[in-house]
């Protein structure tokens, strides 16, 4: 909404200039007339950039990504995109000429297919590590026998997903669609690989497969026939079942996480992330616990799959990987701003997970005192099953909160004074070092109406510096002050009032809620109150 303002401002600084200075291009004095010429090119160059050049950028790299839901494009993501594609180019180009070279050296075929395969295994391996800005990990690799081939089932949502499998063993080759199979860049290679190609048909790549397992490959298959959105599982087809049957092979489930983030199906651009990939134990052929045929067999291991694939998100959603999804909702929001939510996450990051963990499974959340949104995402992104509700009296906080691009309709932010708002019925309200900012009688009042707003079980979670603790609390009192008046990151309507831990403990026994305290730091008065509101027994 300012770029209009701004534009006019260029237009009429441009349209002075060029009237002041191009009066002097009808002076007589040659050197006159030539300052005057290169001024007013000048000034014509400034209107074309900042009128034409910059708006397509930014329409380009920001705008257009955030209206599709997707991050904008920073340089350093762009320099790292650029060179991985050219990495991958490259080294197609010298794997093709390795192949054509392979295919006309007079060696056995097989000793030709081990070499080829254990070249693409190291290929994804060095693709995968050039992006210094993406982490990887492989859990229990051990449980990967690669003596004793197998069908390897795996997840897929991104194209990284076939790198990450073939970096695990050079003997492990894949079955793939037509676009890989027939791909006029890479699919000479894979061809000459001896990967299977679904098109063929069952009876045709049932002879293959032999042929491979006979080599001692294992044949890697993704269950659910094509990449899925965000990450989340689709139906598993029953065809990896049916090969393992007829094949009489062990069944190796995969789990792969964080593929999708890094390099969605919908994008091109490689993100920072984690890969995580985990191996879950072999299947044997023999086990009549999963069923006795393929169908049984698929319907028994998909559900299983399905349900450590949840425990392995919830484990790998980690610091990492949410630091760099939330940090993605303020970039080109200002420097300040994403150096302040950099400070803040480091000083937080530990507290945020302990929030988590007491959350467990409560899904309706109240963020009182939200600020710029930041634990409202987290909390939302470590489980996207609970809303989240933030309030806050500054509205250009809220303003930033709201237009993020990784926004869902389960996280909502809406200007409100606190002190002012009748909480809705929910499972949790957050008052993260929000309380000082108001009076004690205003402290009083909100603490019980979230009391009887709160769903039996439900949680009380305050943080806020409180003044038993002495010496230390002048340290927050003083991080206080540099925050508001020197800062001015936050908004300060009242003068501080910090309260007593018996103040939030005669409040809870009023209210019948049991009361804990947790010291925060070592440093500063923070501390941590849970309150809990006792489910009634029955009479």
């Amino acid at each position: 909404n300012s770029l209009s303002s701004f534009k006019a401002a260029i237009v009429l600084s441009a349209i002075t200039t060029i009237i002041g200075t191009g009066v002097l291009g009808f002076a007589k004095h040659p050197a006159i007339h030539s300052i005057a010429l290169i001024s007013v090119l000048g000034i014509v160059c400034i209107l074309l950039i900042s009128l034409v050049v910059q708006p397509i950028l930014f329409n380009l790299l920001i705008q257009n990504r955030v209206d599709k839901k997707k991050s904008p494009i920073t340089f350093l993501e762009l320099f790292i995109t650029s060179y991985c594609f050219l990495f991958f180019f490259v080294g197609c180009l010298i794997l093709m000429t390795i192949t054509l070279l392979l295919y006309i050296v007079p060696v056995k075929k097989l000793a030709k297919r081990n070499f080829l395969n254990f070249l693409v295994s190291k290929f994804a391996y060095a693709q995968l590590r050039i992006g210094f800005h993406v982490k990887m990990k492989v859990i229990d690799l051990d449980r990967l026998i690669i003596k004793k081939p197998s069908v390897i089932i795996a997840n897929h949502s991104s194209f990284l997903d076939i790198l990450l499998l073939l970096m695990l063993n050079p003997k492990i080759v894949l079955m793939v669609k037509d676009w890989v199979y027939n791909s006029p860049f890479f699919g000479f290679i894979i061809r000459f690989a001896g990967y299977l190609f679904t098109g063929h048909g069952a009876e045709t790549n049932l002879e293959k497969a032999k042929e491979l397992v006979n080599q001692g490959y294992s044949i890697a298959i993704f269950p659910e026939g094509t990449r899925s959105e965000h990450g989340k599982l689709g139906r598993f087809h029953k065809g990896g079942f049916l090969l393992a049957q007829e094949l009489n092979l062990d069944i190796t489930p995969v789990m792969i996480y964080g593929a999708d983030h890094v390099l969605n199906k919908k994008d091109f651009l490689i993100k920072r992330g984690t890969l995580s990939v985990k191996i879950l134990p072999r299947i044997e052929a023999t086990a009549t616990s999963w069923g006795a045929t393929y169908r049984e067999r698929s319907k028994a291991i998909s559900k299983d799959y399905k349900l450590q694939y949840s425990k392995f998100v919830s484990e790998q959603n980690s610091e990492y990987h949410i630091f760099n999804r939330i940090f993605q909702n303020y970039l080109f929001k200002g420097p300040l701003l994403e150096w302040y939510f950099k400070v803040k996450w480091g000083f937080e990051k530990k507290n945020y997970a302990q929030y988590d963990e007491l959350l467990g499974n409560r899904t309706n959340i109240i963020d009182a005192g939200c600020g710029y949104g930041y634990l409202s995402y987290y909390l939302h992104y470590r489980n996207p099953e609970r809303t989240l509700l933030g309030y806050d009296y500054d509205e250009e906080k809220i303003d930033i909160a709201q237009h993020a691009f990784d926004l869902t309709d389960k996280v909502q932010f809406q200007v409100s004074d606190i002190a002012d708002v009748a909480f809705h019925e929910c499972d949790a309200i957050f008052f993260n070092d929000v309380l000082h900012y108001l009076g004690e009688k205003e402290q009083e009042a909100l603490i019980n109406e979230a009391c009887k707003a709160l769903t039996p079980n439900g949680l009380i979670i305050i943080r806020d510096g409180i003044t038993d603790l002495g010496e230390r609390h002048e340290t927050t009192i003083k991080s206080e002050h540099f925050s508001t008046n020197i800062l001015k990151f936050n908004k300060k309507t009242r003068d501080f009032s910090f309260f007593t831990s018996d103040f939030v403990k005669k409040l809870a026994q009023e209210n019948k809620m049991s009361f804990s305290m947790v010291e925060q730091s070592k440093k500063t008065s923070n501390v941590l109150f849970i309150l809990k509101k006792e489910i009634n027994e029955p009479s």
